[in-house]
């Protein structure tokens, strides 16, 4: 859902609430962070946007070896679009 463009608009707040909700349930499930991310900054709340992404930066460091593999359930939840996060941490004056 890492969208090219991030001017305000009528998705941003549904897609923040829906990837809150999953990481509510799943707090290591980086592609619903980065999904937050990206909706914190079509909304204009860039210092939460920043937040967001630390934390994603926190957790994967913290996973090691166990991001990006696995299978099942855990891939899906473990897996982390580095490129997206880039981007999007550039976006939000992280890098």
């Amino acid at each position: 859902i890492v969208g090219a463009g991030f001017a305000q608009d009528m998705h941003a707040a549904p897609l923040l609430d829906e990837a809150g909700r999953a990481v509510a349930l799943e707090p290591d499930y980086l592609q619903a962070r980065l999904e937050r991310a990206e909706a914190l900054l079509r909304l204009g709340r860039r210092q939460e946007a920043r937040e967001e992404l630390s934390e994603i930066g926190r957790r994967s460091l913290a996973l090691g070896s166990r991001l990006n593999s696995g299978s099942g359930y855990e891939a899906f939840i473990l897996a982390l679009d580095r490129a997206a996060y880039e981007r999007l941490s550039r976006l939000a004056g992280l890098n």
